[in-house]
């Protein structure tokens, strides 16, 4: 039900996605609120199966983090550029579609390991994803910036306040970490790989606030995008560490 429930939603995202590139905006809009409302039925359906919130491992947080992106995209973000709306669809065909592309071993459902199951979990795992949601909304408009011969930046509070928002959600996600960190295994900080890669797209993300240059500053918020990418993916599958699952 969950499997077929998912797949229906990427569908409708997908013919959403076309239907907007053929310059059918609303009716394309109404597509991605009915692949809202099948994404939501999903987490809930996991939620009740798995008798916890839907972000415990990797498979169950993409089911989140994409929901929540599109969330932001749909109701939270004003903004009317065409290339804009493509690019928010395009990533969240992605990050629909890697859930489904998991092996079934991966998307079952398994019982919380015992360090995670603590009040932390409820602060420190969604204040990630915030800054995930805030971070890659930020990311679609630097490439826009980029791509662009010449400015868009009606746009340039909104990317500020997106940047904001993720440098801020970052921080509380590795300042609970810490805390967690100290409760299940002794020490606030360990070196553990997935430590030092938050830390490093904190680094790279705070470069933002240095430089006033809507060009440098567009790529520094890419390059930020691409080490949370691997912290997100890289860190969890190729490196071992304490965060390995």
């Amino acid at each position: 039900m969950e499997y077929t429930l998912l797949l229906a939603a990427f569908i409708i995202y997908t013919i959403s996605f076309v239907i907007g590139l053929l310059q059918k905006r609303q009716l394309s809009l109404y597509g991605m609120y009915l692949g809202f409302l099948l994404h939501f039925g999903v987490l809930i359906y996991r939620s009740v199966a798995a008798h916890h919130p839907p972000f415990t491992n990797v498979y169950e947080s993409l089911l989140l983090l994409s929901w929540l992106m599109l969330l932001k995209f749909l109701f939270f973000t004003k903004q009317i550029n065409i290339r804009i709306i493509h690019f928010q669809r395009f990533i969240i065909l992605v990050f629909t579609l890697i859930p489904i592309l998991m092996s079934p071993e991966i998307r079952a459902i398994h019982p919380v390991m015992p360090a995670l199951n603590s009040i932390w979990m409820y602060i420190h795992v969604p204040a990630y994803l915030f800054a995930y949601v805030a971070l890659f909304s930020g990311f679609i408009q630097a490439l826009i910036q980029l791509l662009m011969k010449k400015s868009i930046f009606r746009y340039e509070k909104q990317m500020d306040t997106d940047i904001s928002l993720a440098m801020m959600f970052l921080s509380i996600g590795m300042i609970t970490g810490a805390i967690w960190g100290q409760i299940s295994w002794g020490n606030y900080w360990s070196w553990d790989p997935k430590e030092t890669w938050a830390l490093i797209n904190i680094l790279v993300l705070s470069l933002y606030f240095y430089k006033h240059d809507r060009i440098v500053q567009s790529i520094i918020v890419i390059i930020a995008a691409l080490t949370v990418l691997f912290t997100y993916f890289g860190v969890s599958w190729l490196l071992t560490g304490l965060h390995s699952y």
